[in-house]
């Protein structure tokens, strides 16, 4: 037994001699217990995540902003009732009011990037093809949107889960493989939800990493959905990515 591990020769010496030294193979029962509660723990966290993140949209969109926009009001009446040769000041304070503007903007728009509302009340449709037309707007590149009418029959749960992996998709395509134009479609096919968004990004090796840029995040979401991710992609060729979802479970 020279060819064992010395840390593992005595263990099998004795359970040659004796069985009741033999190490126990762990109960099937008992592992399949604990990836169920992985699981639950998985969703459990993913959860408690997202009412957090809804929350604080809330609180900003409800609270702040509205405070920044009273402000605003305010700053822009008190500019308005200055005599003429207050010029100087009237300005400063118009200064003061698009600098107030420009903040409850940046406040809404994070609030939306926290929890997209229009997902609640539209759909997934609807909230991704917003999610494209943001990007397209503030990154200017070419972002091209299609979407089967699916938000009645796609549960809410299923449909933040789309609109996750769409945001951590449309990002690392242009953060790590600088795409200047990708296509995003969202379809029915037979009994399940498809969310492709192909890039024209620089791409990657996939056996380098699969497990990185947001893939592991999109693979446990999908996981906790029961749906399934397939990632095309080699250095210089851009991306595709296809996240699946059934409709019923």
């Amino acid at each position: 037994m020279s060819h064992l591990p010395k840390s593992r020769a005595p263990n099998l010496k004795k359970a040659l001699r004796d069985p009741r030294h033999a190490e126990k193979v762990p109960d099937v029962t008992e592992l399949m217990k604990a990836q169920e509660e992985l699981k639950s723990l998985s969703q459990k966290l993913i959860t408690a995540h997202e009412e957090e993140r809804s929350y604080l949209a809330r609180e900003l969109h409800d609270d702040t902003s509205q405070r920044l926009a009273l402000l605003a009001i305010q700053l822009e009446a008190l500019a308005m009732n200055l005599p003429q040769k207050k010029a100087t000041l009237r300005a400063a304070l118009m200064d003061m009011h698009k600098s107030v503007t420009d903040l409850a903007a940046d406040i809404h728009a994070l609030s939306r990037q926290l929890h997209p509302s229009v997902l609640d009340r539209l759909g997934a449709v609807a909230a991704i093809r917003g999610l494209c037309d943001q990007v397209r707007a503030q990154r200017g590149i070419s972002v091209t949107f299609s979407g089967a009418d699916i938000s009645d029959a796609l549960p809410r749960e299923s449909a933040l889960c789309l609109y996750r992996i769409a945001e951590e998709a449309i990002t690392n395509a242009i953060k790590h493989g600088s795409a200047t134009e990708l296509v995003v479609e969202l379809s029915q096919r037979s009994n399940a939800v498809v969310l492709t968004i192909r890039d024209n990004g620089s791409g990657f090796d996939l056996r380098a990493q699969s497990e990185g840029l947001g893939f592991l995040s999109m693979r446990e979401r999908l996981r906790l959905a029961s749906g399934s991710l397939l990632v095309r992609s080699a250095s210089g060729e851009g991306t595709a990515i296809e996240a699946s979802i059934p409709l019923s479970r």
